[in-house]
């Protein structure tokens, strides 16, 4: 009886793993994220699949934003922080973070460019949406440096901002 007791275990686990193999990055992600909230947990999953998955993935190109119809929205914010190092000492940085939704049905994303403008002055940062890419359909954060000047003119919220270029392939 013991022996049935550990075998049917090990059977489903040897059908899950034969049955069950994801063939793309974001099924590998989806197939082992259910129920986890961890944060350090999900960045192992994306690491993990994005490892397995990378050779897989096509090169990202440039979308054309007026002709793709991604359905962009977004937002956007600035703070300063204090980051820890080791190797060079505790430092004070200033970063754009915010996040992004891929509205569309066909892309993943994996760049974007959020154009700020500042009265005259425009400043494009490139960012990269969190876990690598921004599957259709999802919403995902993104963090950038950004100079302290440029933080002093936007805390007040006197700015505008759109992404203006978006990298990625299609589905």
């Amino acid at each position: 009886m013991k022996i049935c007791q550990v075998c049917v275990p090990l059977l489903a686990l040897f059908l899950t793993a034969c049955v069950g193999q994801p063939k793309t990055y974001e099924d590998c992600v989806l197939n082992n994220i259910s129920g986890k909230t961890d944060e350090l947990t999900l960045e192992t999953i994306d690491n993990v699949c994005s490892l397995k998955f990378e050779a897989k993935k096509p090169p990202s190109v440039s979308i054309p934003m007026h002709e793709a119809p991604l359905n962009l929205d977004g937002h956007i914010d600035v703070r300063k922080e204090e980051i820890e190092c080791l190797q060079c000492g505790n430092k004070i940085t200033t970063l754009l973070e915010g996040y992004a939704y891929n509205g569309s049905d066909s892309w993943v994303i994996t760049e974007l460019v959020v154009s700020i403008k500042l009265g005259n002055d425009e400043k494009k940062y490139k960012v990269v949406p969190r876990y690598s890419s921004l599957p259709p359909f999802t919403k995902r954060n993104f963090v950038a440096e950004i100079e302290d000047d440029l933080y002093e003119k936007m805390k007040n919220g006197n700015y505008e901002w759109h992404f203006s270029e978006a990298y990625g392939y299609l589905k």
